[in-house]
């Protein structure tokens, strides 16, 4: 949050970019009662440069290869 908040005071100048995950955009401002800037309105943006795709470990000792494919099991299954 401390990068963003520079970025939003910086002189609007064209040359001053900011290139962050989602946290400070949307994650920060629901927790934190006082962010500094609007993540909608003091920001444009310009294009997502990575997608970090997250796994959960359970699901891949259980070798299951989608989410919804946990919904239906009934009961526990042990883990080896």
């Amino acid at each position: 949050m401390v990068g963003t908040s520079f970025v939003v005071n910086s002189k609007p100048d064209g040359y001053t970019l900011v290139s962050a995950n989602s946290d400070p955009l949307t994650i920060s401002p629901v927790f934190t009662p006082n962010v500094p800037y609007h993540p909608e309105k003091d920001f444009t943006y310009l294009a997502k440069l990575a997608f970090f795709p997250a796994r959960s470990p359970l699901v891949q000792r259980l070798r299951i290869k989608r989410l919804r494919s946990l919904l239906p099991m009934p009961r526990p299954i042990p883990i080896r």
